[in-house]
């Protein structure tokens, strides 16, 4: 089997999601190469048989032209969505694409409905999908009407991460005079060419209620919808922790029970859009009532804890792109059961600890929070998983901590403000 398998390109390196799936396809066979503009921690995988130099996925134009010059040479490839920038670019040109990749998915229509905030929760509205109020100003004079009505807190977010330079999740304002100041210096964050010609709108940010619980109380529910938009494998987590924790990337995952009802509303939503394919889907949890925040439909940094879990992510993206539903229905099938010695939690271990020590140090952790995380994390550390570490493909984790530990030298002020002061 292992010699029929097609080999596949994956893009953007410097991810985590990137690097779980390079791991998964190559140790179930498939040829893995490797493209981006930097050498990510991916593309210094065991598993990577080829790594190639491309345009970022900013330049989109010369991205697609260049995807477009090696599919031609090296055809039968399969394609594989790894980030908000290649989800929309591989729709947007699914037709050239498609000459020269094997690649799936939906339109970009259904794309976009997904990855824009303002579509996301218009169409979650009318399923009547729990969402959090938001809104979404064009203009200065809907700033100046809106400034006074909100229900401050509130959090000033990207309309959508397509193609976001700055890749900044958003910022929390408390105060009219705030929202002012934080406004126009997030506008100096600029998306691409490519999306705001497809959709100006996107300069302007959303603003979202806040929700204090988000610090620790995010339900992520991960999963696989098939073609027929009937059969969904899922796994569940918790994200525990995050940096910065007001709004930030996750840190610490334990895994959950899976609510039903959620996968029922999230099945319903896929439905909707008729988007098939991976999902990563986030819920803030308050109360009783569970707040859809985030669709992504693409691989996601914790994918490597749902793979071990038994839901082969990376195989029935392959296998859909490949437009091969048997196998897609034979991997589902066995992705249906957790693995009952599967991996009870997933961190980023290296920042784990650096945060602990700093916010230690600078007094934003409290010495009982401090040994509260000591002590979750000596009761799950033989059964976790780790962002970047693999014992069997040790170079990425490496690679990693010295890349994390030169961030923080080169950049001492952004370190302080979100990791030793957690703001």
């Amino acid at each position: 089997m292992t010699a029929t398998l097609p080999p596949a390109l994956l893009t953007t390196p410097e991810y985590y999601g990137t690097l779980a799936a390079v791991r998964r396809l190559g140790r179930a066979g498939v040829k893995v190469a490797i493209a981006g503009s930097t050498r990510g921690i991916a593309a210094f995988s065991r598993y990577a048989a080829e790594r190639h130099d491309c345009p970022p996925t900013r330049e989109s134009q010369r991205f697609i032209d260049w995807l477009c010059r090696y599919g031609a040479a090296r055809k039968h490839h399969v394609l594989c969505a790894t980030s908000d920038d290649t989800a929309w670019l591989y729709a947007r040109h699914r037709d050239r694409l498609a000459r020269v990749f094997e690649i799936g998915g939906p339109s970009v229509e259904t794309m976009y409905a997904l990855l824009n905030k303002r579509l996301l929760f218009e169409r979650c509205s009318s399923l009547g999908i729990d969402v959090p109020r938001a809104w979404f100003p064009e203009s200065l004079l809907d700033v100046l009407d809106l400034a006074p009505e909100l229900p401050y807190p509130v959090m000033i977010k990207p309309a959508t991460q397509i193609l976001f330079e700055s890749r900044t999740k958003g910022v929390v304002v408390r105060d009219p005079q705030e929202l002012h100041v934080q406004l126009q210096l997030f506008r100096r964050h600029l998306h691409g060419r490519a999306i705001t010609e497809y959709d100006p709108r996107v300069t302007w940010p959303c603003l979202q209620e806040y929700f204090a619980e988000a610090a620790q109380s995010i339900y992520n529910l991960s999963g696989f919808i098939d073609r027929s938009g009937k059969s969904v494998a899922v796994r569940a987590s918790t994200k525990v922790l995050q940096h910065p924790r007001q709004i930030g990337v996750g840190l610490c995952f334990e895994k959950a029970p899976i609510r039903q009802e959620l996968v029922a509303s999230v099945a319903a939503l896929c439905r909707s859009v008729d988007y098939h394919g991976v999902f990563e889907v986030e819920f803030i949890r308050t109360g009783d009532r569970f707040l859809l925040i985030d669709f992504n439909p693409r691989f996601y940094n914790q994918m490597a804890f749902d793979i071990e879990r038994g839901l082969d992510m990376a195989l029935l993206s392959y296998y859909s792109a490949l437009g091969d539903d048997a196998r897609v229905k034979e991997v589902l099938v066995a992705s249906r059961n957790e693995r009952s010695h599967g991996p009870r939690v997933h961190l980023h271990r290296l920042n784990f600890e650096i945060m602990l020590r700093a916010q230690r140090f600078s007094g934003a952790l409290t010495d009982r929070e401090q040994e509260r995380w000591r002590a979750w994390h000596s009761l799950h550390a033989e059964r976790s998983t780790d962002a970047a570490h693999d014992p069997l493909d040790w170079l990425p984790g490496m690679l990693d901590a010295t890349r994390n530990i030169y961030g923080y030298l080169r950049h001492p002020r952004a370190f302080i403000r979100t990791i030793v002061m957690n703001r």
